[in-house]
């Protein structure tokens, strides 16, 4: 998968994998696996959706920052008495600010055609590109489009450009390539971009879309619509290499990562060693329950520290041995339990000297 602008995943978008194997495969076992740079693993079933291509989806709780990598990979049992594992490569993407849309060059699932809309060996790099009329000439009367399934989340965005190869052979000034934007799932659109004109070779088209960046631009879909009137046909339009260049909105970055964390985390306490006391920082990224307990050497409960339920962020406390323990080693656990179901347990070593 390429680069996504996408910070929260790739919801609703759907990755598509074939399963095969001599025997058989059980498709209860068919999983995603998937991962945000070095953290705990997440699974979800895939979809059949025949004998032996599958889909699968995922999202996260927290919009990712701007250089994260998501890892993921499929697995599936087969139905011998054995129950073989097997698993794909692992696959990575990172949350980017430019993505390639789709420069054409696979089987284009990714898209919702109307009309004649296929893929031609007429590209401008690669093998293909994106046509109208790929066997022929255009029709009288069309009106088709090619929709971009996968929605954009541009609120984290303060402007940004959509970028794309063209050539066209149509009848001037009347027949046309629009280029379309939609923030209500497509029941309205919008044309931002007009073309009626012929490139006899491919040539780069840059459209503005900033007036759909900020809150608000949370679920921005694009397509092609190719329109001609009732006379003079022609060869058409082919389209190649769709790229998104998005500048995000710096506050808003800065804001988030420092509010909301993106996953579980207990850190080191500092100082270490300490002498009385020292502080203890821990993160949670959705409402949880928190308890914090102080252990001995030899795993005896010492102290509860901290006993809440709280609201998603970055919290600090204060451990103060003083007049309570004596020197030596002392161990820090956290247990919490998130209302999306995960849980988290970690202990960690501190060292007090008197």
């Amino acid at each position: 998968m390429r680069n996504s602008i996408n910070r929260k995943g790739i919801e609703p978008y759907e990755l598509y994998v074939e399963l095969t194997d001599n025997f058989a495969i059980d498709p209860s076992t068919a999983l995603l696996h998937y991962r945000v740079n070095d953290e705990t693993s997440n699974s979800v079933l895939l979809t059949s959706l025949d004998e032996k291509l599958f889909s699968g989806t995922f999202s996260f709780n927290n919009k990712l920052n701007f250089g994260d990598k998501v890892s993921y990979c499929f697995s599936v049992r087969d139905l011998s008495s054995n129950s073989n594992l097997a698993s794909s490569d692992t696959l990575n993407y990172l949350v980017d600010t430019v993505q390639v849309v789709d420069d054409f060059e696979f089987p284009y699932l990714d898209w919702e055609i109307t009309g004649t809309w296929g893929l031609s060996t007429q590209k401008k790099n690669g093998l293909y590109s994106l046509s109208d009329s790929p066997d022929g000439q255009y029709a009288n009367n069309t009106n088709s489009t090619a929709t971009y399934k996968m929605p954009f989340d541009l609120s984290s965005y303060i402007s940004g450009e959509i970028s794309y190869y063209l050539r066209s052979n149509l009848e001037v000034g009347v027949d046309s390539l629009l280029f379309e934007l939609s923030n209500d799932n497509g029941l309205t659109w919008k044309i931002i971009d007009a073309v009626s004109q012929n490139y006899i070779f491919f040539a780069k088209r840059t459209v503005n879309i900033s007036a759909y960046t900020g809150i608000g631009f949370e679920s921005v879909k694009f397509r092609f619509r190719f329109y001609s009137n009732g006379s003079n046909i022609s060869d058409g339009v082919y389209i190649d290499d769709v790229v998104l260049r998005m500048i995000p909105d710096p506050a808003m970055s800065i804001e988030e990562s420092e509010i909301i964390p993106r996953s579980y985390d207990l850190s080191q306490n500092y100082p270490n060693p300490f002498n009385p006391s020292t502080m203890i920082d821990f993160s949670v990224p959705v409402r949880s329950d928190v308890k914090i307990t102080i252990y001995n050497i030899l795993g005896e409960s010492i102290e509860v520290l901290y006993n809440k339920n709280i609201e998603a962020g970055k919290y600090s406390i204060s451990f103060n041995a003083a007049n309570k323990l004596s020197s030596g080693i002392y161990f820090y656990q956290i247990i919490a339990n998130g209302m999306d179901g995960k849980n988290f347990n970690q202990v960690k070593k501190m060292l007090l000297i008197k």
